[in-house]
């Protein structure tokens, strides 16, 4: 259902918070996202061992820049802008 409401009403393509707000700030997202059906074993560990731990590292870090302190109101002010 959530999957359903985030890409069909609201027009998200990513259903992951730092996903969401990452495309916001930069157009780029933290991790593949592995909705529903492509959940599997396989595919968890897939992406597992193909993730750059430095560029996620990276990405992660422009995240913290991006919200700053007082992250909770600044989520919600980015959230509330969509």
């Amino acid at each position: 259902i959530d999957f359903f409401i985030g890409t069909k009403l609201l027009g998200i393509k990513q259903v992951g918070l730092a996903n969401i707000i990452l495309t916001n700030y930069n157009h780029t997202t933290l991790h593949n996202e592995i909705l529903q059906e492509e959940v599997t074993v396989d595919n968890l560990l897939k992406e597992y061992y193909n993730t750059d731990r430095e560029i996620f590292a990276q990405k992660a870090e422009e995240l913290r820049t991006y919200l700053g302190h007082g992250s909770s109101q600044n989520v919600a002010k980015i959230l509330m802008d969509k």
